[in-house]
């Protein structure tokens, strides 16, 4: 048993991680949570509120509690938060007792995309690995692919919140980069965080390890919500220079969620832009990445789209 800090441990993917580390029973857990932080503490968990501005006082903790392993949930796509991890990173480092760290980088590698500009995103991740690089740490980073959470909007059972990707299941519209034959790879959340916690058993990391819960075509995708909800879909095939001019077309449910997302909007459609860009260009297919947890933990199962898409709407639509 090690003592295990969960950095955004409350947040919507991390409180799975939480939750998936802890059913264990095998580590003791530390959840990181940023002073004057919104999300609300899950009962049964040790809290530790932190400056992640002060590198100082986040070595000190890391010491004080013996910490041996990080787990950052940390939404690096946004440059705050890109920014605490780097601190929290340089902490670690500096720390007697951390060895391991898994920053949050759960999608998959944005570098085929970084010639759509700017590419924020890309820089984030790029400074998070520079700092990791400089250090003693072991590390390893986790592709996922995108979470199939949100192919059951508006009623998916996780913790997720977010916006509509490639489908809209309840307006019965797909938008699919490029011309719809790139593969995709999704795995829902809590397989996500069942795998994460499984991978802290591992003796000894490889630099990048992938999860595939379920793959398929863009194509296939929408075949599969039609035949799961017993509806046709209108689909659209947006043009990568549509995408690369940072303009693609928006999904009507997420039309809606943006009449609300004023300060966010714009910043938003560019990185759906972005990812959309990626899926086009193969990027979401992470099976070919590092080695597969599927594989190292065959019996662990997933759930497969079709599946879930049948659990968020049992009546179709």
């Amino acid at each position: 048993m090690v003592v295990v800090a969960i950095a955004g441990g409350f947040g919507d993917l991390g409180q799975q991680f939480s939750q998936a580390i802890k059913a264990t029973g095998k580590h003791e857990i530390i959840v990181l949570k940023r002073k004057g932080g919104t999300s609300k503490d899950l009962p049964g968990f040790d809290v530790a509120g932190v400056d992640y501005s002060d590198i100082a006082s986040l070595t000190t903790l890391l010491d004080e509690r013996k910490v041996h392993t990080i787990v950052s949930a940390l939404g690096v796509h946004w440059e705050d938060a890109a920014n605490n991890q780097v601190n929290l990173i340089k902490a670690a480092a500096k720390s007697e007792h951390v060895k391991r760290f898994l920053p949050a980088e759960y999608t998959f590698d944005y570098a085929p995309t970084h010639d759509l500009k700017p590419f924020y995103c890309k820089e984030y991740t790029d400074a998070n690995r520079k700092a990791l690089a400089l250090t003693d740490l072991e590390w390893t980073i986790l592709y996922t692919s995108q979470f199939l959470d949100y192919f059951g909007l508006p009623n998916m059972p996780t913790t997720m919140n977010g916006i509509y990707l490639l489908l809209d299941i309840p307006n019965k519209v797909a938008v699919l980069p490029g011309d719809g034959t790139a593969t995709i790879n999704v795995v829902l959340t809590t397989d996500a965080a069942k795998f994460v916690a499984a991978l802290l058993d591992l003796p000894k990391w490889d630099p990048v390890y992938n999860l595939v819960g379920d793959s398929m075509t863009l194509n296939e995708a929408v075949k599969t919500a039609e035949r799961a909800t017993g509806a046709k879909f209108k689909v659209t095939y947006d043009s990568l220079e549509n995408l690369y001019n940072g303009s693609p077309i928006l999904l009507p449910g997420n039309e809606e969620i943006f009449k609300n997302w004023q300060i966010e909007r714009d910043s938003t459609i560019q990185f759906c832009a972005a990812i959309s860009v990626g899926i086009a260009k193969g990027s979401a297919d992470v099976s070919r990445q590092g080695t597969s947890l599927n594989k190292i933990f065959p019996d662990m199962k997933t759930v497969k789209a079709e599946e879930y898409i049948r659990l968020c709407f049992p009546n179709g639509v």
